[in-house]
């Protein structure tokens, strides 16, 4: 101790002796506290390093399956788009081909047959302006009729003199040889006029339609050109839109919409046919030629792909049978943009890694010095606690975030859907006044298609929902769960209700409520035009064997078609009765995840009843 006693000598000047004094033991001091602060400080160093790299790694798995799921929709959307164009035009033809006026000049020609043939179709062009041309083919391919759109946007009936033998092109010889009822969808190409593509540039698509006489006898081919260039615009914005990039690929492996326009219609040239998706991405193309299903997706050197077929058959429910080459939408992520997707968010988390080491740094010299003075070190240590749980309710906050983007992106059609009813009742009520009869008619179909598109929405969350919901199956009284389904039920018509009594099943209540509700409310809508509307839910067998039915004397239908009866937007009476298309579709997911099945059996304007069974709930 004589070391830290104050020499009598020195008494005077305590400063001084304190600076030589005590500076060995200040020393000591400090080895000892960053000893216990890099005690403290590397484990936590590491820990934070190893939750850094579990965040990075987790987020990066995210990120990429956030890319996979936006290539999907991209994909998705863009087949629905060109199939929904398909059917636009196929209905067109069918409808020209199978036109009075038309067919009473087959019949008895003459040229006031003839002369209101063309004012029909240049009235047809006139209001359609997704068509460039109509022309009527004899059967040997030479033109005989035609009305094209002129520069100026009008449609104008050429003269004899301007018609063309089209003979040699492969869409008559396609269309020629079909029976009546048929179709040909030509394949995706430039225009093409006395042998010279047109410039600019015109994307067409040829719909066209056998045309027999009145008697059965073959008279040729009708044509519609259609100018697809709205449509290929129309996939580029909605796959930006959602941060993407989308092609279009012909059956050969070419671009029809690619990446830049030098690249686009390359077969079309002779001196760009080397110029081809397929070239370009080799492995992308064999792994789409090659693929079992109609949809898929491929990962490859040259970057992320999502890919899916359009068939050549068109979706039930349009005239005929329509024969069209495969096309492939195509959604592509180049390794570039995956990268900068992917550096993004790892650029913040580097921040906020390297702030918790300096945090941690800071801390364990807390701690160390918490070692020396315990007073001092309660406070920190429960400073810490504070801090380490706001940092907890931050992470907490950033996966709510990436939670909420998630649904974001799952509801981002709402927004244009809200725009364009939104916009349509303003021009209503600001402009209705200035239009005619006819255009207030047209901006009241547009408001109820949107709003009919947004039903649709709701109804396409609420079968996900379905899909994903956990399964909670519990005992449950059919008969009084079907009551509670009827009083809520709202029918603009006077409906005898007959519900079974007894009826118990164990099953998933929410589900079984839904499944319910779709059924009967099918039930009250097909029964309105029912003289006296009765509708039934009753069973057949008992226990494991229960059948469970829901029975109406409605509308019907023909079994002919109850193959569609249970698809998405499988319609039996679309024209007649409202609805989306997802009910049914809705009810065979609750009880397919039941472990059931469901069926129907109807006939036209004799009702229908649909039966179910309720197995053993699944995941």
């Amino acid at each position: 101790m004589t070391d830290f006693a104050i020499p009598p000598d020195k008494a005077r000047s305590p400063q001084r002796w304190w600076s030589r004094a005590a500076m060995p033991s200040r020393r000591f001091v400090a080895r000892g506290l960053y000893a216990k602060a890099a005690f403290v400080f590397v484990p936590a160093a590491f820990l934070a390093t190893a939750a850094f790299a579990l965040v990075v790694w987790v987020e990066a798995e995210a990120i990429e399956q956030l890319h996979g799921k936006t290539l999907e929709q991209i994909v998705d959307i863009a087949v629905i788009d060109v199939n929904a164009h398909l059917r636009n035009g196929v209905t067109d033809a069918g409808f020209l081909a199978d036109d009075r006026t038309l067919r009473q000049w087959l019949e008895t020609g003459g040229v006031a047959n003839r002369q209101r043939l063309e004012e029909q179709l240049v009235e047809f062009l006139g209001h359609k302006p997704q068509y460039n041309s109509a022309r009527l083919l004899d059967i040997a391919g030479q033109e005989v009729l035609r009305v094209d759109v002129n520069a100026a946007g009008q449609p104008v009936a050429l003269a004899q003199h301007l018609l063309q033998d089209k003979a040699s092109r492969y869409y008559f010889e396609e269309t020629i040889g079909l029976p009546d009822g048929n179709f040909y969808i030509s394949r995706l190409d430039l225009n093409v006029e006395r042998g010279v593509i047109e410039v600019p540039i015109r994307p067409t698509l040829r719909f066209a339609a056998p045309v027999f006489h009145p008697s059965g006898e073959r008279r040729g081919v009708l044509v519609l050109n259609y100018n697809a260039r709205d449509l290929l615009e129309d996939l580029r914005r909605k796959a930006i839109g959602r941060g993407g990039e989308v092609w279009l690929i012909d059956e050969a492996g070419y671009w029809l919409l690619g990446p830049d326009p030098t690249v686009e219609w390359a077969f079309m040239y002779h001196d760009r046919q080397s110029l081809s998706f397929a070239a370009a991405h080799g492995a992308a193309w064999e792994a789409m030629r090659n693929a079992k299903e109609l949809v898929g997706a491929a990962s490859t050197a040259t970057g992320e792909f999502a890919f899916a077929a359009v068939d050549r058959t068109l979706a039930a429910g349009n005239p005929g049978r329509a024969t069209r080459p495969r096309w492939y939408a195509v959604a592509f992520l180049s390794p570039e943009r995956a990268k900068s997707n992917a550096n993004s968010p790892l650029l913040a988390e580097t921040v906020v890694w390297a702030g918790t080491l300096v945090l941690f740094a800071a801390a364990s010299l807390a701690i160390g010095s918490q070692w020396q003075r315990r007073s001092v070190s309660e406070a920190k240590v429960r400073d810490l606690a504070h801090q380490l749980e706001t940092d907890n309710m931050a992470l907490a906050s950033v996966n709510r975030e990436l939670e909420a983007f998630s649904y974001s992106v799952s509801h981002d059609l709402r927004t244009p859907l809200r725009s364009i009813d939104g916009f349509s009742l303003a021009l209503y009520e600001d402009y209705g006044d200035t239009l005619d009869p006819e255009g207030r008619r047209y901006l009241e179909r547009i408001r109820l298609a949107a709003q009919r598109m947004g039903h649709l929405i709701d109804d396409l969350l609420g079968l996900a929902r379905v899909t994903t919901t956990d399964i909670r199956p519990t005992p449950i009284d059919v008969t009084q769960l079907a009551r509670t389904v009827v009083d809520a039920v709202e029918s603009p018509h006077p409906v005898r209700w007959t519900i079974e009594p007894g009826m118990p099943a164990v099953a998933d209540a929410g589900l079984l409520q839904i499944l319910l509700e779709n059924l009967l409310g099918n039930a009250v809508k097909f029964t309105a035009k029912a003289d006296h509307a009765e509708i039934s839910v009753g069973r057949r067998g008992r226990g494991a064997d229960t059948v469970f039915f829901v029975a109406d004397n409605g509308a019907g239908f023909d079994m002919e078609h109850a193959g569609r009866l249970f698809g998405a937007f499988q319609r039996l009476h679309a024209d007649t009765y409202p609805g989306t298309g997802i009910g049914l579709a809705t009810a065979q997911r609750i009880v397919s995840r039941h472990g059931g099945r469901i069926w129907a059996e109807a006939s036209p304007d004799l009702g229908a009843t649909f039966f179910f069974t309720l197995g053993k709930p699944g995941p």
